[in-house]
């Protein structure tokens, strides 16, 4: 059987189906208790460890002795013969190794393989069995870009960014000149006295009517901004515009 849990996931409780060597009709091994097993672990990169059984006081309820002491119980010998609850150290899921493999022996059972995957939470996971992770984010403490030191941030949280002079993609050259070719067909949201606007009365279509001047968005329909026009009728001129 094989099963994946996080490193250093604590209180791990798992079941295992021990097959009777006796018959040949698969049929489960009934009436096992503690005593009655031998069970070894190894871990990735390790050495065989023998595990010292020990009985579980309360189905479900994860106990251990300790370090390599095993909890075993039958879990109910007439509606899931064979089926056993295994109780696990914590110490032999802890970080340090990929994989666990644990061998469980008997007189007149199967041996029986429990192989754990010891992997890694994914960076975008936000809950594990239902329980919201802490601040609904995995902790991730980035040192390097591309084996090159980042720099100590002036402030936490916030990457220090330096953007260097250049021709290269990202560099301050390339930025200002997409700026510059950007056309801002499309930009939704804008205030009304914003840059964008700034710069549309210099190149979008402009109209007067009423004392009222109205700049257009690049469709030429939509309006982006008015403003209100004051005359003068000693010099025949436009004095002031004020934008609404």
């Amino acid at each position: 059987m094989k099963l994946c849990y996080a490193p250093d996931t604590p209180s791990a409780i798992v079941h295992v189906f021990i097959e009777d060597s006796t018959v040949t009709t698969g049929a489960g091994k009934t009436g096992l208790a503690y005593g009655s097993i031998t069970a070894y672990y190894v871990r990735s990169g390790g050495v065989l460890t023998l595990l010292a059984p020990e009985t579980i006081a309360v189905l479900g309820t994860w106990a251990s002795g300790g370090n390599n002491k095993l909890g075993f119980l039958e879990v109910d010998s007439t509606n899931e013969p064979g089926l056993y609850e295994l109780d696990l150290p914590n110490n032999i899921l802890a970080t340090g190794a990929k994989q666990v493999v644990i061998q469980i022996r008997a007189t007149g059972a199967k041996p029986t393989i429990l192989e754990i995957q010891l992997d890694p939470l994914p960076s975008d996971l936000f809950k594990v069995e239902g329980i919201d992770v802490t601040s609904s984010t995995i902790e991730a403490n980035v040192t390097e870009w591309e084996g090159v030191a980042i720099a100590t941030p002036d402030t936490a949280g916030c990457p220090s960014v330096t953007i260097q002079a250049g021709t290269g993609v990202g560099e301050i050259s390339n930025i200002i000149e997409a700026m510059l070719k950007y056309n801002f067909l499309g930009i939704t949201g804008e205030a009304s006295r914003s840059m964008l606007n700034a710069l549309r009365r210099l190149v979008n279509k402009v109209a007067i009517s009423a004392s009222v001047l109205t700049v257009y968005k690049e469709n030429n329909t939509d309006a982006a901004l008015t403003q209100d026009l004051t005359t003068s009728t000693s010099i025949g001129s436009i004095i002031s515009a004020d934008t609404d």
